[in-house]
């Protein structure tokens, strides 16, 4: 199967180039690797320091950890920290950190590829985040002997890797280290399938959003905005969530924060097109006379994770898409309520916090106005749904703590 897939990479490869005659989004992925090449090509990585090798897919993923790399230059200020990512995301919005030593483009999952990265970085330790499993790299790794980890992982036993066709893979996965997995059922089903070294850390997305909320935020436009009164808040959101949300709401909150998830001129422009009440865009605000404006679009990149303190309500888009709904622990780090569509069955969090009815699934406008009208006709129901979701995050944090004293055993040697 190796043979397999290494050729149907190749073809993939090849064909990339000519992909990208149709596709913007394969031309800018190929654009920002060929830009950005430079940064592990041409890094001469340190034969003295000990350096710790973290991989993402995209931003999504180095956000969940984060916190585990915080404490890793914490208590070992003298590794090197190498941190790639296959995604352009990432890289466009995280090379300015200062935790990182150096930034990159993961190479291409081939042999060749894969012996000149691991020669020229030579990691005593290799951090895998939740999915990106790539073959080549696992087999290399094990046979260099080099500490591997796959941190965060979720699974299901209709996932390929459990298939016929994905045993060979699956037996790769077997020669890592540790395998930190999200929930209990992920650890059963590996357990089953005659895993040794696995255990249970949880979502370590839930260290990272407490640790955000944690942090003081003012805004000058936002407070002006709200003028002291608290507000429903609908972040990620995508046209099917536009379409749900509005005129309801405007009819039931005096203040209202919309941060769409593209900020393009298209997106903003048919989000406008939706509102009937006042409203002012951030990026053009009106500080002046902003107290007087119902909605405020948070145009802007950035702050959502932190605006959601001011809500008394939140909601979440890309439930109305199969694409997925957008990370709905940043609201609940603040205790608050959140609302989002009904595609959700493939996130745990989403589907514990609906069970504990602390979260709720709206697939119309009827359902929407209900789940509202129930949420702001009993405070006591608020107060404690705050209460519960303040137990929710007790029981679930600490999973960057149990990870990190796993690693710092192979660390202290």
């Amino acid at each position: 199967m190796f043979r397999i897939y290494s050729f149907t990479a190749f073809i993939a490869l090849f064909c990339l180039p000519i992909v990208a005659l149709f596709s913007k989004k394969t031309r800018l992925f190929l654009r920002t690797r060929k830009s950005h090449g430079y940064l592990i090509q041409n890094k001469n990585f340190p034969s003295h320091q000990k350096l710790i090798w973290f991989h993402c897919a995209s931003l999504g993923e180095f956000e969940l950890c984060k916190p585990l790399i915080k404490k890793i230059k914490s208590n070992y200020p003298t590794f090197y920290l190498l941190l790639t990512f296959f995604s352009p995301s990432g890289i466009q919005t995280s090379n300015d950190l200062d935790l990182i030593d150096c930034i990159g483009f993961l190479p291409f999952d081939t042999k060749k590829n894969v012996q000149g990265f691991l020669n020229k970085t030579n990691p005593i330790i290799a951090i895998f985040i939740k999915y990106e499993f790539w073959p080549h790299y696992l087999k290399e790794l094990h046979q260099r002997q080099i500490v591997t980890f796959a941190i965060s992982s979720r699974f299901y036993p209709n996932h390929f890797l459990f298939q016929w066709y994905g045993n060979w893979l699956l037996k790769e996965l077997k020669k890592l280290n540790h395998v930190f997995v999200q929930n209990q059922s992920s650890f059963d089903l590996l357990k089953k399938h005659q895993f040794k070294n696995v255990s249970v850390s949880g979502d370590l997305r839930i260290d990272r959003v407490i640790e955000n909320a944690s942090h003081p935020f003012h805004h000058r436009v936002i407070e002006a905005f709200l003028n002291n009164q608290t507000c429903f808040i609908a972040g990620s959101t995508w046209e099917s969530d536009i379409e749900l949300l509005f005129p309801e709401i405007e009819s039931t909150f005096h203040k209202i924060i919309i941060a769409p998830h593209d900020v393009g001129s298209k997106t903003i422009a048919f989000l406008e097109s939706n509102i009937s009440v006042s409203y002012q865009k951030m990026s053009s605000s009106d500080i002046h006379s902003i107290s007087e404006t119902q909605i405020l679009i948070a145009d802007s990149i950035g702050l959502l994770s932190s605006i959601y303190r001011f809500a008394q309500i939140t909601y979440v888009g890309g439930g109305f898409s199969k694409k997925g709904l957008h990370n709905i622990l940043e609201p609940i780090a603040y205790s608050k309520p959140v609302l989002f569509g009904p595609h959700y069955h493939l996130f745990p969090e989403a589907v514990d916090l609906v069970q504990k009815q602390i979260a709720f699934s709206v697939s119309d406008k009827f359902k929407l106005k209900q789940t509202i009208e129930d949420l702001l006709k009993n405070p006591n129901r608020l107060s404690i749904i705050e209460n519960q979701i303040q137990e929710y995050l007790n029981e679930h944090k600490n999973g960057t703590k149990k990870v990190f004293e796993k690693i710092s055993n192979y660390l202290k040697s």
